[in-house]
């Protein structure tokens, strides 16, 4: 099927048009799908209706789609500093904030151990 936008939902939307109430698996035969302009059905391709072919893809303009982090670029805001880089150490967890962690991961004693050895490295 080829969808497109209804119209309308009165007499151009396929799933208002079909009703599907009443039937179950064995008279599912009977249920009558509309042909409407919204959901075109694919056409059988044979000899005298042959198969499209593909000749090439539509131009896209790059520039809309190049990446924006660039290393090459130099960042303009001079007062950004990475979070580790602050006051030139890693940053280090108390003891509530790492309990409220260990809580929070629901970590058994073992696991929390390793947590903090590996947060204070």
């Amino acid at each position: 099927m080829i969808w497109r936008e209804p119209t309308n939902h009165i007499d151009d939307c396929y799933f208002c048009l079909v009703n599907v109430k009443g039937f179950n698996k064995k008279s599912k035969l009977y249920m009558t799908y509309p042909c409407i302009s919204s959901a075109i059905r694919p056409v059988p391709h044979s000899d005298e209706i042959t198969v499209p072919v593909f000749t090439k893809l539509a131009d896209i303009d790059d520039e809309a789609h190049t990446s924006v982090d660039d290393d090459d670029e130099e960042d303009t805001d001079e007062n950004y500093k990475p979070l580790g880089s602050l006051f030139g150490q890693p940053f280090l967890y108390s003891q509530p904030e790492l309990n409220d962690l260990n809580r929070d991961l629901n970590l058994s004693k073992q696991s929390a151990e390793f947590l903090a050895s590996k947060l204070l490295e």
